[in-house]
């Protein structure tokens, strides 16, 4: 299972910078990198693993079927000539690493039904073009099943590839890698987040234990990152659902610990350390309390 979300936001990046910036200069990988997938996932060590008349290159990360898709790492992404069927993507991080995301998404629907292709907004982020320049975190594309994992479980098969040379087992990186709270693609200059759960702190920020969330940009699910911080907004509102079942105005010092809560954030430049969620990073513009 992965790892805890244990360090400070700004802890995490600084380490990212610095793993970035030593790996520019030894052509080696980073110390960390961008954990590939957002929202829940299972893995293992499953690298070297026999294969049909082959060892497995990668390790398998077995997520929710259209689960968002990450940079690992800033660099470039490519899609590979072979990848017609298998619906893949290359990306070469500034490191020199080439990391290897095999087997996304090309279902229309949450079926096994392989009619979508290859092709943005389905396997890949809707402003996908081959050779494109990415930030770490950015969204690339989405998980599934495709190519000759058609019929099994839906997962993203990983491979990380030092100086474009043959693969080792991602395991101790991914182990490393820090989680994030949602995605976007790089063409959303502006997001705003949905985050449904429950009260957990009242004081100077706002702590809600995180349940499921909606980004405009498009996604819904379930986090990873299960306890957020916020500052407030300036001007933020407060509902307070009666027993009509219409909001009311309310004041916040109401909250109560442990009650159900809808929050809205301010619109916001999605960036990795709004990513990380750090805490009084994202501000909350809205407030919905909806009782114990």
């Amino acid at each position: 299972m992965p790892r805890g979300h244990r360090t400070t936001s700004r802890s995490i990046l600084t380490v990212l910078l610095l793993g970035l910036f030593a790996g520019t200069a030894s052509a080696e990988p980073p110390k960390q990198i961008i954990f590939p997938v957002i929202g829940p996932v299972q893995y293992t060590n499953d690298f070297g693993a026999p294969r049909s008349g082959h060892s497995h290159r990668g390790n398998d990360l077995m997520a929710a079927r259209k689960a968002p898709v990450v940079a690992v790492e800033a660099g470039r992404v490519d899609r590979p000539s072979w990848s017609s069927s298998d619906c893949s993507l290359i990306l070469t991080g500034r490191s020199g690493t080439e990391y290897w995301y095999l087997h996304m998404n090309n279902d229309l629907t949450q079926r096994d039904d392989n009619r979508g292709g290859c092709r943005n907004g389905v396997s890949f982020a809707p402003d996908l073009e081959s050779g494109m320049r990415v930030r770490a975190g950015q969204l690339i594309g989405y998980v599934g099943n495709s190519g000759n994992a058609a019929g099994g479980s839906p997962h993203l098969h990983f491979e990380l590839h030092p100086e474009s040379s043959g693969a080792v087992s991602p395991y101790k990186w991914l182990r490393a890698a820090p989680r994030l709270l949602y995605a976007a693609p790089g063409s959303a200059r502006r997001v705003r987040l949905a985050l449904y759960g429950n009260v957990k702190e009242i004081g100077t920020s706002f702590g809600v234990g995180v349940g499921r969330i909606a980004v405009s940009s498009g996604w819904r699910g379930i986090p990873t990152i299960t306890r957020v911080s916020l500052a407030y907004a300036p001007g933020f509102v407060v509902e307070r659902q009666t027993e009509s079942g219409a909001f009311a105005l309310a004041q916040l010092t109401s909250a109560r610990a442990g009650e159900r809560v809808s929050v809205w954030t301010t619109w916001f430049a999605p960036t990795l350390a709004t990513q990380m969620a750090g805490a009084n990073v994202l501000a909350a513009s809205k407030f919905r309390l909806r009782g114990l």
